[in-house]
């Protein structure tokens, strides 16, 4: 052999360790003609971010990129403002053929969370439904049950909640004795034909608002299918299979999802024995489906970064901490954009979770959140509406879409979403529910009660307006003061801004077409604590 000839041999030997995985190259660029490939005609797009959940790079002038590795198992490039990429993130080397978009400072966008989707009442019956030992008799069970449901829904009264499950069921049963309301409820939603057993026809339709809202994109934030953390693989493929279904419809007209991984998307975690070998258990389904679970992309003027606080700890998984890698990421991430409003998108919440407070996580991290001077911080995971500010971030927690996971009836624990409307370096959100239209006043108040502990702000001088009918907007929206009409700029479609005067009282009032009318009032401060 010749002597170069072993001199490059060796070389190579050393260049690349046994065992290393080789680095990961690619190119970012403008597909303008959508076949996917690089053509002489279409530009590279250099400063673009490639990260791989621990490390970022950007690419060159020639919208080449190189990171040593996969990192967590993928690359994804952080979608810049006006660009989105298709496919965004790989499990193997290749490139990111992009696309413009529009994407202006003020646009809507709707959070959706808690979706648990799932085609048939026999799976809640089978993995969500609580079955307690057969030895504990039912005049036991039955009064916990309602003191679990007191403490899931903390507005409602004993007499409150008795009345919302009677309303599911049909009238000829409604005056059953409470004791046997919930086996009442279980049978209606098994029976075949039952109006409450249609979940997949429902979740249908409440895909079908979400997209007749024609927001400029989704935020999904977590819990995606019903229990998948109880569930075989089996059962979390088939929820899952549906749930992309779903989002593949609203995507073709137009709307894109940004989901985040929740509880519920840990699939089999809860079982003990699992399915040994199954690839899809605990985040393997999520990721095979829907990609990494962490990553960041712009809109508008925003930098938004979706976090995954679901760590094993001790042999099980934990909702409340960060992975240190992803920790050094999202510190790094977000002081990267100092100059950029902030959005983090998580599903457990960063505070006010009566269950599980994040104190604890924030404590340990120093107050990640506060201290890298995040914006906003939207989640889930407690089915409950709230706004809460500490002082730096804005806290939202966003009601669930299926309510109680499509069993309960809607007038137990409401079903529906939060709209959001960015202006610039703001966000203004109302909650609607499910096919019903909301009217009223978004700024005092965020869209949501302030939750009681939240720190104490000034009155805002501007009044921000919300309407929207059950699929769209009103023909007409009028804003009144002291009874005359006042002048209200709109934003957007449901939402509107005028200027705020002391002692006014307000009126909201939208017409539909027909000239039917929905109002909403607004008293000055002192006529509020008054009442």
């Amino acid at each position: 052999m010749a002597p170069l000839t072993v001199l490059l041999l060796l070389g190579l030997a050393f260049a690349v360790p046994a065992g290393a995985e080789p680095a990961f190259e690619g190119r970012v660029f403008l597909d303008t003609d959508g076949d996917g490939r690089l053509g002489e005609a279409e530009a590279p797009l250099p400063g673009v971010a490639v990260e791989n959940g621990e490390r970022t790079t950007r690419s060159d002038e020639q919208g080449r990129f190189r990171l040593a590795d996969t990192g967590d198992g993928f690359v994804r490039v952080v979608r810049p403002r006006g660009i989105a990429c298709d496919p965004w993130y790989r499990t193997e080397p290749g490139d990111f053929p992009c696309r413009r978009i529009d994407d202006e400072d003020d646009f809507l966008f709707v959070h959706l969370t808690d979706a648990h989707v799932f085609p048939t009442p026999q799976d809640f019956v089978a993995f969500s439904l609580p079955r307690p030992p057969a030895w504990i008799p039912g005049f036991v069970t039955r009064p916990l049950y309602f003191a679990l449901l007191g403490r899931f829904n903390r507005e409602l009264d004993a007499e409150q909640i008795e009345a919302a499950l009677r309303s599911g069921l049909p009238e000829d049963q409604r005056g059953l004795p409470r004791s046997r309301l919930l086996p009442a409820l279980e049978a209606e939603f098994v029976r075949p034909g039952s109006e409450s057993g249609q979940v997949a026809a429902e979740i249908r339709r409440a895909f079908d608002e979400v997209a007749a809202l024609e927001p400029r994109f989704v935020v999904s934030t977590g819990d995606l299918i019903l229990e998948g953390n109880r569930a075989t693989p089996v059962a979390a493929r088939r929820w899952m299979d549906l749930y992309v279904d779903e989002v593949t419809r609203v995507e073709g007209r137009g709307i894109a999802f940004f989901h985040t991984l929740g509880n519920n998307e840990l699939v089999s975690s809860d079982r003990g024995r699992g399915a040994p070998g199954d690839p899809d258990v605990g985040k393997g389904l999520y990721r095979r489906r829907l990609g990494p679970t962490t990553y960041a992309f712009d809109r508008g003027r925003f930098h938004f970064v979706v976090t995954d606080t679901h760590v094993m700890h001790r042999g099980e998984y934990s909702f409340y901490r960060f992975d240190p890698k992803q920790r050094r990421r999202l510190e790094a991430d977000v002081l990267a954009h100092r100059d950029q409003p902030v959005a983090v998108l998580n599903h457990e919440p960063f505070a006010f979770d009566p269950d599980a407070d994040m104190d604890a996580l924030l404590a340990r991290d120093e107050g990640l959140l506060a201290r890298t001077g995040v914006d906003y911080a939207l989640s889930g995971h407690i089915h409950r509406n709230g706004v809460w500010h500490d002082g730096v971030t804005t806290h939202v927690s966003t009601g669930a879409l299926s309510g109680m996971r499509w069993f309960l009836p809607a007038a137990f624990v409401e079903r529906g979403m939060r709209l959001v409307f960015v202006r610039g370096d703001r966000l203004f959100s109302a909650w609607k529910r499910l096919g019903e239209p909301a009217v009223g006043f978004v700024t005092p108040g965020h869209g949501a009660p302030l939750w009681p502990s939240g720190a104490e702000r000034a009155e805002p001088d501007e009044l921000v307006v919300f309407a929207a009918d059950a699929t769209g907007p009103f023909a007409e929206v009028e804003l009144l003061a002291n009874g005359e009409t006042a002048p209200l700029e709109p934003w957007g479609r449901y939402f509107g801004r005028a200027e705020r005067r002391e002692g006014v009282a307000y009126e909201l009032i939208a017409r539909r077409a027909d000239g039917t009318e929905l109002r909403a009032e607004l008293l000055p401060s002192r006529d509020r604590e008054q009442r």
